[in-house]
């Protein structure tokens, strides 16, 4: 992620291209939606690691966020696609293009189904530990 961002901000200058007009704009916007979904994720590693309730509620919100902005993404990139508007289009196109190059962050995850596996887990997880809580408590 950083990378991309270094790489654009200090020394390549990207070619316009008419088809892809808010090339950038989407790539800034991509960028900074990974970098809040990494702090996000490190901040709710420490409740989560302390196994209370607001680190499990946090990574809830932060892998369901994950597969909104992946859906919604595509969905977008799709209905504009199919707009007879040429500004939709051009969207469309800037999020297509910057989806290769601005959207690294959540890239990976996207590929291993990782928010799915993980909202899974951790909820099967903290709902097992909860009832062995209970039982001990007994």
């Amino acid at each position: 992620m950083l990378f991309g961002f270094v790489v654009t901000v200090f020394g390549a200058r990207t070619h316009y291209d008419p088809g892809e007009p808010y090339l950038l704009q989407m790539f800034y916007l991509f960028n900074a939606l990974d970098f809040i979904c990494l702090v996000i994720g490190l901040v709710s590693a420490f409740p989560l690691w302390r196994l209370r309730r607001a680190g499990l509620l946090l990574c809830n919100l932060l892998f369901g966020f994950e597969l909104l902005y992946f859906f919604a993404n595509a969905f977008l990139q799709l209905a504009f696609l199919s707009s007879s508007s040429q500004v939709l289009k051009g969207i469309a196109m800037s999020m297509a293009g910057a989806t290769g190059i601005g959207g690294l962050g959540l890239a990976l995850q996207y590929v291993t189904a990782y928010p799915v596996i993980a909202l899974i887990a951790l909820n099967v997880a903290y709902h097992k530990l909860q009832r062995t809580e209970k039982q001990g408590t007994e």
